[in-house]
C-alpha cells in the first residue's frame, strides 16, 4: 500500500469521526490499527480502547485549542453526544467560537494528527503506550540566582524499536523564546522547540534502539535565568502505572520560609489549601523526598513559600 493510499484511508477514517463520533464508528479503520500495531485478532472492545487511548495521546501533542476540537468534535470522551450537530456545538462552546470555526480547527487537528500516525521512524513516542515510567529524580538546586533543574528517568518500553522519547516542559513563570536544555546521560538532545506560552516540545534519541522489555536510564536537565521564572511547586501525576519518584532541593543562603510536602487530587490552583499536607520548618539546606508507589490519579509533590511570598500561587509543574 503506498504512503498516498494510506493517506487517504486515514483522511476518510478522520472524516467519519466527525460525522459519527468515534463511539459510533463502527467497524475502525483496518489501516488505523495496522499503524498502530494492533493484532487483527484482538478482541472488537480492547482493540476500541487501546485505539482512542492512542489517538488522544496524540492529540496531546497539538496546540491545545486544535487538541480541544479533536476530541470533542471526534467523540473521543465517553461522554461525548451522539450527534453530529451536537458535538460541534458542545466544540464550540467549550472554544467560545462559531460551529463552523470549531470544525475548522477539527480538520486543522486532522491535518496533523494523519501526518503523526503515518510516520514510522519518526513518530512520537508517547508515555504509557510506547514506555513506562519506573523511576523518576528531579533535582531542584536552588543555590545560585539561577536555577539548575536536573530530571533524572528510567522507563521500561513497551513498544518494539523505541530509539527516541518525546517530553513536554511546562514553566508558565518563564516568558523567554529559549530553554536551555542539555541531555547529560543516556540519551542526545534533538530538539526544544518553543510550542506556547511557557511550552516547549523536547525530543530525546537513545544510543540504540530498545526492545519490549528493555530497561533504560536518561537524563536532561535545564536552566532557567532567575527565581522568578521558576514555580516554587514540583510535582508528579501518574496517570495509569504507579511508579517511584523524588524530589531533591538545594537551598543556598536565601532559605524559603516554608516547605510543605503534599499528596492529594490533582490541584486546579496551586494556591490551594490542602489540610492534610506536611508542613515542614525551619528550612534546611538539603531536603530529599521520596514517594513510593504512587497511585494514578493523585498528585504527588512538594511546595515552597519566599518569605516576599504572601499566598502560594504557583502552577503545579506535573511530571509522568
Amino acid at each position: 500500500m503506498t504512503n498516498d493510499t494510506a493517506k487517504s484511508e486515514l483522511e476518510t477514517a478522520m472524516e467519519s469521526l466527525r460525522k459519527r463520533g468515534f463511539m459510533r464508528t463502527a467497524p475502525l479503520s483496518p489501516r488505523l490499527m495496522e499503524l498502530l500495531q494492533l493484532d487483527p485478532s484482538t478482541s472488537p472492545d480492547t482493540a476500541r480502547e487501546y485505539v482512542r487511548r492512542r489517538l488522544i495521546a496524540t492529540a496531546d501533542q497539538l496546540d491545545p485549542t486544535l487538541r480541544t476540537a479533536f476530541l470533542v468534535v471526534g467523540g473521543l470522551r465517553p461522554d461525548a453526544p451522539p450527534g453530529t450537530g451536537e458535538r460541534l456545538a458542545q466544540a464550540a462552546a467549550q472554544l467560545r467560537v462559531s460551529e463552523r470555526t470549531a470544525r475548522r480547527r477539527f480538520e486543522e487537528a486532522t491535518e496533523q494528527i494523519v501526518p503523526i500516525l503515518l510516520s514510522t521512524g519518526h513518530r512520537s513516542v508517547l508515555p504509557e503506550i510506547d514506555y513506562s515510567f519506573v523511576h523518576v529524580r528531579t533535582r531542584f538546586d536552588l543555590r545560585d540566582e539561577t536555577p539548575y533543574i536536573v530530571n533524572e528517568r528510567t522507563i521500561s518500553v513497551r513498544s518494539d524499536g523505541i530509539d527516541h522519547v518525546d517530553e513536554r516542559i511546562g514553566l508558565p513563570r518563564f516568558n523567554g523564546d529559549n530553554l536551555l536544555v542539555r541531555a547529560l546521560e543516556g540519551c542526545k538532545l534533538d530538539h526544544a522547540r518553543k510550542v506556547g506560552m511557557g511550552i516547549w516540545d523536547v525530543r530525546l534519541s537513545f544510543p540504540r534502539r530498545l526492545r519490549t522489555g528493555d530497561r533504560h536510564s536518561f537524563a536532561t536537565s535545564f536552566e532557567l535565568p532567575g527565581r522568578d521564572a521558576l514555580d516554587p511547586i514540583a510535582g508528579f501525576l501518574p496517570h495509569t502505572v504507579s511508579y517511584d519518584a523524588s524530589v531533591e532541593l538545594l537551598f543556598g543562603d536565601r532559605r524559603p520560609a516554608a516547605l510543605e510536602r503534599f499528596v492529594s487530587p490533582p490541584l486546579m490552583d496551586s494556591s490551594t489549601s490542602l489540610p492534610d499536607s506536611e508542613l515542614i520548618e525551619p528550612v534546611q539546606a538539603h531536603h530529599d523526598f521520596t514517594f513510593n508507589k504512587m497511585q494514578p490519579g493523585l498528585c504527588y509533590g512538594v511546595r515552597w513559600r519566599w518569605d516576599d511570598q504572601g499566598t502560594q500561587s504557583a502552577s503545579l509543574q506535573a511530571r509522568q
